[in-house]
Protein backbone atom coordinates (compact mmCIF):
# COMPACT_ATOMS: atom_id res chain seq x y z
CA UNK A 1 0.00 0.00 0.00
CA UNK A 2 2.72 2.40 0.91
CA UNK A 3 4.74 2.01 -2.27
CA UNK A 4 1.63 2.34 -4.49
CA UNK A 5 0.54 5.64 -2.76
CA UNK A 6 4.07 7.08 -3.10
CA UNK A 7 4.12 6.36 -6.80
CA UNK A 8 0.65 7.87 -7.18
CA UNK A 9 1.62 11.17 -5.55
CA UNK A 10 4.81 11.73 -7.53
CA UNK A 11 3.20 13.69 -10.43
CA UNK A 12 1.52 16.10 -7.94
CA UNK A 13 4.81 16.75 -6.16
CA UNK A 14 6.60 17.32 -9.42
CA UNK A 15 3.99 19.88 -10.50
CA UNK A 16 4.28 21.71 -7.16
CA UNK A 17 8.05 21.85 -7.44
CA UNK A 18 7.77 23.09 -11.03
CA UNK A 19 5.26 25.79 -10.05
CA UNK A 20 7.43 27.08 -7.19
CA UNK A 21 10.46 27.12 -9.46
CA UNK A 22 8.61 29.06 -12.13
CA UNK A 23 7.11 31.55 -9.63
CA UNK A 24 10.57 32.15 -8.18
CA UNK A 25 11.77 33.15 -11.63
CA UNK A 26 8.77 35.45 -12.05
CA UNK A 27 9.42 37.01 -8.63
CA UNK A 28 13.04 37.55 -9.52
CA UNK A 29 11.96 39.09 -12.81
CA UNK A 30 9.55 41.42 -10.95
CA UNK A 31 12.35 42.52 -8.62
CA UNK A 32 14.66 43.21 -11.56
CA UNK A 33 11.99 45.16 -13.41
CA UNK A 34 11.15 47.20 -10.28
CA UNK A 35 14.79 48.05 -9.86
CA UNK A 36 15.03 49.14 -13.46
CA UNK A 37 11.94 51.28 -13.05
CA UNK A 38 13.42 52.89 -9.94
CA UNK A 39 16.69 53.52 -11.70
CA UNK A 40 14.84 55.00 -14.62
CA UNK A 41 12.92 57.29 -12.26
CA UNK A 42 16.13 58.37 -10.52
CA UNK A 43 17.74 59.16 -13.84
CA UNK A 44 14.79 61.37 -14.81
CA UNK A 45 15.00 63.61 -11.66
CA UNK A 46 17.49 66.19 -10.57
CA UNK A 47 18.56 68.15 -7.50
CA UNK A 48 18.99 71.78 -6.49
CA UNK A 49 21.67 72.82 -4.04
CA UNK A 50 22.49 76.36 -3.01
CA UNK A 51 23.28 78.98 -0.40
CA UNK A 52 21.41 82.09 0.75
CA UNK A 53 23.30 85.34 1.41
CA UNK A 54 22.50 88.67 3.02
CA UNK A 55 22.88 91.13 0.15
CA UNK A 56 24.21 93.93 2.36
CA UNK A 57 26.72 92.00 4.48
CA UNK A 58 27.35 89.03 2.12
CA UNK A 59 26.98 86.75 5.14
CA UNK A 60 25.04 83.44 4.90
CA UNK A 61 21.42 83.56 6.09
CA UNK A 62 20.63 80.61 8.36
CA UNK A 63 17.28 78.89 8.96
CA UNK A 64 15.24 80.51 6.22
CA UNK A 65 12.71 78.76 3.96
CA UNK A 66 13.56 77.95 0.33
CA UNK A 67 10.78 76.78 -2.05
CA UNK A 68 10.38 75.85 -5.70
CA UNK A 69 7.53 76.53 -8.11
CA UNK A 70 5.71 74.76 -9.57
CA UNK A 71 5.30 72.19 -6.84
CA UNK A 72 5.38 72.07 -3.08
CA UNK A 73 8.99 71.02 -2.52
CA UNK A 74 10.82 73.10 0.11
CA UNK A 75 13.87 73.06 2.34
CA UNK A 76 15.39 75.10 5.18
CA UNK A 77 18.90 76.49 5.17
CA UNK A 78 21.30 75.21 7.81
CA UNK A 79 23.51 77.28 10.10
CA UNK A 80 25.79 78.03 7.13
CA UNK A 81 22.94 79.13 4.85
CA UNK A 82 23.12 75.95 2.71
CA UNK A 83 20.00 74.12 1.42
CA UNK A 84 19.24 71.03 -0.71
CA UNK A 85 16.06 70.01 -2.58
CA UNK A 86 16.06 66.50 -4.12
CA UNK A 87 13.88 64.40 -6.48
CA UNK A 88 12.79 67.22 -8.74
CA UNK A 89 11.43 66.28 -12.15
CA UNK A 90 13.59 67.70 -14.92
CA UNK A 91 12.30 71.04 -16.14
CA UNK A 92 12.20 74.79 -15.39
CA UNK A 93 11.60 76.06 -11.84
CA UNK A 94 11.50 79.28 -9.87
CA UNK A 95 13.52 79.00 -6.67
CA UNK A 96 12.69 81.60 -4.04
CA UNK A 97 13.55 82.30 -0.43
CA UNK A 98 11.35 83.82 2.27
CA UNK A 99 12.31 85.11 5.68
CA UNK A 100 10.54 87.40 8.13
CA UNK A 101 13.77 89.31 8.78
CA UNK A 102 13.89 90.56 5.21
CA UNK A 103 11.45 92.59 3.20
CA UNK A 104 11.82 91.17 -0.31
CA UNK A 105 11.83 87.56 -1.55
CA UNK A 106 14.81 86.40 -3.57
CA UNK A 107 13.72 84.63 -6.83
CA UNK A 108 15.96 82.79 -9.29
CA UNK A 109 14.94 80.96 -12.52
CA UNK A 110 16.69 77.58 -12.97
CA UNK A 111 16.40 74.52 -15.20
CA UNK A 112 16.78 71.14 -13.51
CA UNK A 113 18.41 68.45 -15.64
CA UNK A 114 17.88 64.72 -15.09
CA UNK A 115 20.58 63.10 -13.01
CA UNK A 116 22.39 66.40 -12.36
CA UNK A 117 22.80 68.89 -9.52
CA UNK A 118 21.86 72.51 -10.18
CA UNK A 119 23.69 75.08 -8.02
CA UNK A 120 22.09 78.44 -7.17
CA UNK A 121 22.80 81.49 -5.02
CA UNK A 122 20.02 83.50 -3.44
CA UNK A 123 20.32 86.98 -1.97
CA UNK A 124 18.00 88.55 0.57
CA UNK A 125 17.97 92.21 1.43
CA UNK A 126 16.35 94.28 4.13
CA UNK A 127 13.43 96.48 3.14
CA UNK A 128 14.20 100.04 2.23
CA UNK A 129 13.26 102.47 5.00
CA UNK A 130 9.90 104.12 4.44
CA UNK A 131 10.10 107.58 2.91
CA UNK A 132 10.60 110.20 5.57
CA UNK A 133 7.45 112.19 6.10
CA UNK A 134 8.06 115.47 7.88
CA UNK A 135 4.97 116.43 9.78
CA UNK A 136 4.73 120.20 9.99
CA UNK A 137 2.60 122.11 12.43
CA UNK A 138 0.31 124.84 11.15
CA UNK A 139 1.97 128.23 11.55
CA UNK A 140 1.22 129.77 14.95
CA UNK A 141 1.76 133.52 14.93
CA UNK A 142 1.55 133.92 18.71
CA UNK A 143 4.21 131.29 19.27
CA UNK A 144 6.40 132.86 16.61
CA UNK A 145 6.20 136.31 18.20
CA UNK A 146 6.93 134.78 21.61
CA UNK A 147 9.99 132.92 20.29
CA UNK A 148 11.27 135.90 18.30
CA UNK A 149 10.89 138.21 21.30
CA UNK A 150 12.49 135.76 23.70
CA UNK A 151 15.45 135.10 21.39
CA UNK A 152 15.98 138.82 20.94
CA UNK A 153 15.96 139.49 24.67
CA UNK A 154 18.26 136.56 25.43
CA UNK A 155 20.68 137.49 22.64
CA UNK A 156 20.94 141.12 23.66
CA UNK A 157 21.12 140.18 27.34
CA UNK A 158 23.88 137.64 26.79
CA UNK A 159 25.89 140.12 24.72
CA UNK A 160 25.61 142.67 27.51
CA UNK A 161 26.68 140.07 30.07
CA UNK A 162 29.56 138.99 27.84
CA UNK A 163 30.66 142.59 27.55
CA UNK A 164 30.86 142.81 31.35
CA UNK A 165 32.68 139.51 31.77
CA UNK A 166 35.04 139.67 28.80
CA UNK A 167 35.57 143.22 27.54
CA UNK A 168 35.19 145.54 30.54
CA UNK A 169 38.93 145.55 31.33
CA UNK A 170 39.97 146.53 27.79
CA UNK A 171 39.54 149.99 26.20
CA UNK A 172 37.41 150.44 23.09
CA UNK A 173 39.22 151.09 19.79
CA UNK A 174 38.50 151.47 16.11
CA UNK A 175 37.51 148.31 14.31
CA UNK A 176 40.58 146.19 13.59
CA UNK A 177 41.57 142.63 12.78
CA UNK A 178 44.17 140.25 14.19
CA UNK A 179 45.36 136.68 13.70
CA UNK A 180 44.71 134.48 16.73
CA UNK A 181 44.74 131.10 14.99
CA UNK A 182 47.62 129.80 17.15
CA UNK A 183 46.12 130.92 20.46
CA UNK A 184 44.95 128.51 23.15
CA UNK A 185 46.04 125.48 21.08
CA UNK A 186 42.93 125.87 18.91
CA UNK A 187 40.42 125.54 21.76
CA UNK A 188 38.77 128.90 21.10
CA UNK A 189 38.13 128.01 17.45
CA UNK A 190 36.35 124.77 18.39
CA UNK A 191 34.37 126.76 20.95
CA UNK A 192 33.14 129.09 18.22
CA UNK A 193 32.03 126.14 16.10
CA UNK A 194 30.24 124.53 19.07
CA UNK A 195 28.37 127.71 19.99
CA UNK A 196 27.24 128.41 16.42
CA UNK A 197 26.02 124.83 16.00
CA UNK A 198 24.17 124.65 19.34
CA UNK A 199 22.53 128.05 18.90
CA UNK A 200 21.33 127.05 15.45
CA UNK A 201 19.97 123.73 16.69
CA UNK A 202 17.95 125.31 19.49
CA UNK A 203 16.63 128.05 17.21
CA UNK A 204 15.56 125.45 14.62
CA UNK A 205 13.64 123.47 17.25
CA UNK A 206 11.81 126.60 18.40
CA UNK A 207 10.91 127.62 14.84
CA UNK A 208 9.60 124.11 14.14
CA UNK A 209 7.47 124.39 17.28
CA UNK A 210 6.04 127.61 15.83
CA UNK A 211 5.04 125.84 12.61
CA UNK A 212 7.65 127.40 10.33
CA UNK A 213 8.20 125.29 7.18
CA UNK A 214 11.01 122.76 7.53
CA UNK A 215 13.50 124.23 5.05
CA UNK A 216 12.90 127.77 6.26
CA UNK A 217 13.39 126.65 9.85
CA UNK A 218 16.63 124.89 8.87
CA UNK A 219 18.14 127.91 7.15
CA UNK A 220 16.88 130.59 9.53
CA UNK A 221 17.62 128.55 12.64
CA UNK A 222 20.98 127.31 11.41
CA UNK A 223 22.17 130.80 10.45
CA UNK A 224 21.04 132.24 13.78
CA UNK A 225 24.14 130.77 15.43
CA UNK A 226 26.39 132.29 12.75
CA UNK A 227 24.73 135.71 13.13
CA UNK A 228 25.04 135.63 16.94
CA UNK A 229 28.71 134.69 16.78
CA UNK A 230 29.33 137.37 14.16
CA UNK A 231 28.00 139.97 16.59
CA UNK A 232 30.52 138.78 19.17
CA UNK A 233 33.28 138.98 16.55
CA UNK A 234 32.39 142.59 15.79
CA UNK A 235 32.66 143.33 19.52
CA UNK A 236 36.11 141.72 19.45
CA UNK A 237 37.03 144.01 16.56
CA UNK A 238 36.33 147.07 18.71
CA UNK A 239 38.26 145.84 21.77
CA UNK A 240 41.92 146.77 22.30
CA UNK A 241 42.64 143.37 23.82
CA UNK A 242 41.20 141.47 20.88
CA UNK A 243 40.31 141.96 17.22
CA UNK A 244 38.14 140.68 14.41
CA UNK A 245 39.39 137.17 13.57
CA UNK A 246 38.93 135.53 10.18
CA UNK A 247 39.68 132.17 11.82
CA UNK A 248 36.82 132.70 14.26
CA UNK A 249 34.42 133.52 11.43
CA UNK A 250 35.40 130.34 9.58
CA UNK A 251 34.78 128.35 12.76
CA UNK A 252 31.37 130.01 13.15
CA UNK A 253 30.46 129.15 9.57
CA UNK A 254 31.59 125.51 9.98
CA UNK A 255 29.34 125.08 13.04
CA UNK A 256 26.29 126.39 11.19
CA UNK A 257 27.17 124.36 8.09
CA UNK A 258 27.44 121.16 10.14
CA UNK A 259 23.91 121.62 11.45
CA UNK A 260 22.30 122.79 8.19
CA UNK A 261 23.87 120.07 6.01
CA UNK A 262 22.83 117.19 8.29
CA UNK A 263 19.30 118.50 8.63
CA UNK A 264 18.89 118.87 4.86
CA UNK A 265 20.48 115.50 3.99
CA UNK A 266 19.31 113.21 6.81
CA UNK A 267 16.56 115.31 8.44
CA UNK A 268 18.30 114.57 11.75
CA UNK A 269 21.58 115.26 13.54
CA UNK A 270 23.67 112.08 13.45
CA UNK A 271 26.92 113.84 14.37
CA UNK A 272 26.51 116.28 17.22
CA UNK A 273 29.13 118.61 18.73
CA UNK A 274 29.05 118.46 22.52
CA UNK A 275 30.62 120.36 25.39
CA UNK A 276 32.08 119.29 28.72
CA UNK A 277 33.60 121.30 31.57
CA UNK A 278 35.30 120.77 34.90
CA UNK A 279 37.38 123.23 36.90
CA UNK A 280 41.01 122.88 35.87
CA UNK A 281 42.88 124.46 38.81
CA UNK A 282 44.79 126.89 36.57
CA UNK A 283 42.44 129.86 37.02
CA UNK A 284 44.03 130.97 40.35
CA UNK A 285 47.33 131.60 38.50
CA UNK A 286 45.70 134.28 36.31
CA UNK A 287 42.16 134.93 37.58
CA UNK A 288 41.88 138.17 35.61
CA UNK A 289 42.25 136.14 32.39
CA UNK A 290 40.82 132.72 33.28
CA UNK A 291 38.04 133.87 35.61
CA UNK A 292 37.31 133.96 39.32
CA UNK A 293 33.79 132.59 39.63
CA UNK A 294 32.51 129.29 38.23
CA UNK A 295 30.54 131.09 35.50
CA UNK A 296 33.58 133.12 34.43
CA UNK A 297 35.78 130.04 34.33
CA UNK A 298 33.13 128.17 32.34
CA UNK A 299 33.50 130.79 29.61
CA UNK A 300 37.16 131.82 29.91
CA UNK A 301 39.18 128.85 31.15
CA UNK A 302 39.93 126.68 28.12
CA UNK A 303 41.89 124.28 30.34
CA UNK A 304 38.67 122.98 31.84
CA UNK A 305 36.74 122.72 28.58
CA UNK A 306 36.43 119.65 26.34
CA UNK A 307 34.83 119.64 22.92
CA UNK A 308 33.37 116.48 21.42
CA UNK A 309 31.92 115.07 18.22
CA UNK A 310 29.32 112.52 19.30
CA UNK A 311 28.32 109.92 16.67
CA UNK A 312 24.94 108.21 16.88
CA UNK A 313 25.97 104.75 15.62
CA UNK A 314 22.46 103.31 15.22
CA UNK A 315 21.44 106.06 12.80
CA UNK A 316 24.10 104.85 10.33
CA UNK A 317 22.83 101.23 10.47
CA UNK A 318 19.77 99.65 8.87
CA UNK A 319 16.33 100.01 10.37
CA UNK A 320 16.38 96.49 11.89
CA UNK A 321 19.53 97.07 13.96
CA UNK A 322 19.42 96.13 17.63
CA UNK A 323 22.18 98.60 18.53
CA UNK A 324 20.83 100.95 21.25
CA UNK A 325 19.44 104.10 19.69
CA UNK A 326 20.63 106.27 22.58
CA UNK A 327 24.23 104.99 22.79
CA UNK A 328 26.85 107.16 21.07
CA UNK A 329 30.59 107.01 20.52
CA UNK A 330 32.34 110.36 20.99
CA UNK A 331 35.78 111.66 20.10
CA UNK A 332 36.99 114.67 22.06
CA UNK A 333 39.68 117.34 22.11
CA UNK A 334 41.04 119.43 24.95
CA UNK A 335 44.18 121.29 25.99
CA UNK A 336 45.82 121.85 29.35
CA UNK A 337 48.49 123.89 31.12
CA UNK A 338 47.56 127.17 29.40
CA UNK A 339 47.84 130.43 31.36
CA UNK A 340 48.18 132.55 28.22
CA UNK A 341 47.03 132.57 24.62
CA UNK A 342 50.25 132.02 22.67
CA UNK A 343 52.53 131.13 25.59
CA UNK A 344 52.59 130.98 29.38
CA UNK A 345 54.00 134.20 30.88
CA UNK A 346 56.72 133.86 33.56
CA UNK A 347 55.26 133.25 37.03
CA UNK A 348 56.77 132.82 40.49
CA UNK A 349 55.43 131.35 43.70
CA UNK A 350 55.40 132.95 47.16
CA UNK A 351 59.06 131.94 47.68
CA UNK A 352 60.11 133.66 44.45
CA UNK A 353 60.74 130.43 42.55
CA UNK A 354 59.74 130.31 38.90
CA UNK A 355 56.71 128.18 38.11
CA UNK A 356 56.88 126.14 34.89
CA UNK A 357 53.64 124.76 33.47
CA UNK A 358 53.73 122.54 30.41
CA UNK A 359 51.15 123.17 27.69
CA UNK A 360 49.80 120.03 25.96
CA UNK A 361 46.92 118.72 23.88
CA UNK A 362 44.46 116.02 24.95
CA UNK A 363 42.55 113.56 22.75
CA UNK A 364 39.64 111.49 24.01
CA UNK A 365 37.50 108.51 23.06
CA UNK A 366 34.43 107.83 25.16
CA UNK A 367 30.91 106.49 25.27
CA UNK A 368 28.13 109.04 25.30
CA UNK A 369 24.36 109.22 25.62
CA UNK A 370 22.15 110.90 23.04
CA UNK A 371 19.45 112.38 25.23
CA UNK A 372 17.27 113.11 22.19
CA UNK A 373 16.97 109.36 21.48
CA UNK A 374 15.63 108.48 24.93
CA UNK A 375 11.95 107.69 24.53
CA UNK A 376 9.65 109.43 26.97
CA UNK A 377 6.00 110.48 27.01
CA UNK A 378 6.73 113.45 29.24
CA UNK A 379 6.82 116.72 27.25
CA UNK A 380 8.85 118.30 30.08
CA UNK A 381 11.56 115.63 29.91
CA UNK A 382 11.54 115.74 26.12
CA UNK A 383 12.10 119.51 26.22
CA UNK A 384 14.90 119.14 28.75
CA UNK A 385 16.60 116.40 26.72
CA UNK A 386 16.45 118.50 23.55
CA UNK A 387 17.64 121.65 25.32
CA UNK A 388 20.60 120.12 27.17
CA UNK A 389 21.48 117.51 24.57
CA UNK A 390 24.63 119.50 23.71
CA UNK A 391 26.25 118.51 27.04
CA UNK A 392 28.59 115.51 27.03
CA UNK A 393 27.33 112.93 29.52
CA UNK A 394 30.22 111.70 31.72
CA UNK A 395 31.03 108.11 30.73
CA UNK A 396 33.99 105.71 30.65
CA UNK A 397 36.67 106.51 28.08
CA UNK A 398 40.36 106.95 27.43
CA UNK A 399 42.65 109.97 27.15
CA UNK A 400 45.69 110.20 24.89
CA UNK A 401 48.10 112.95 25.92
CA UNK A 402 51.82 113.42 26.53
CA UNK A 403 52.53 110.18 24.61
CA UNK A 404 50.56 107.97 26.99
CA UNK A 405 47.08 106.48 27.19
CA UNK A 406 45.14 106.91 30.40
CA UNK A 407 41.80 105.18 31.18
CA UNK A 408 39.04 107.41 32.50
CA UNK A 409 36.13 106.34 34.65
CA UNK A 410 34.27 109.50 33.69
CA UNK A 411 35.23 111.44 30.60
CA UNK A 412 33.67 114.92 30.67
Amino acid sequence: MHSDNSRASSPAREFLFWYIYRMRSVLLLVIILAGQICCANNNSTGEIRGIVFDQNTNEPVSYCLVRVMPGTMAAQTDSDGIFQIRSLTAGPYKVFCQDYRYGQDSIVDVTVEAGKITHVKLYLRHPAPPPLIITERPFNKKRFLLVAGTETVLSVGSLIALNQLWYKDYPRTKFHTFNDNREWLGMDKIGHMQTAYTTGQISFSLLTWCGVKHKKAVWIGGLTGFAYQSAIEIMDGHSEGWGFSTGDMLANASGSALFISQQLIWHEQRIQPKFGFRRSGYAPYRPELLGTSYVEQLIKDYNGQTYWLSFNIASFMNAQTKFPQWLNIAVGYGANGMTGGHFNPPMTNAQGNEITIQRYRQYYLSFDIDLRKIKTRSPVLRTLFNTFGFLKIPAPGIELSQNRVRPLLFAF
